[in-house]
């Protein structure tokens, strides 16, 4: 018999895109999930490297969903 202990298997997806530019961003490292944690509304504001900023939150799946002002 095979005893599983202190595993953890994550599935949820780490990355989004800019809803004005489509670049894709990578959340490997959690910044901006910490930065949703950290914030009543549950939503962040992210500025694009091209310039326009937009929100981020995550959905009831654990998903990034970003979405212009």
């Amino acid at each position: 018999m095979i005893e599983f202990k202190h595993f953890f298997i994550d599935f949820a997806k780490s990355d989004f895109y800019c809803p004005h530019c489509q670049k894709l961003y990578d959340d490997t490292e959690l910044k901006y999930l910490d930065k949703i944690n950290r914030n009543k509304s549950w939503i962040t504001k992210v500025k694009c490297d091209c310039g326009e900023k937009f929100n981020l939150t995550v959905n009831y799946k654990g998903e990034f969903v970003t979405f212009k002002k």
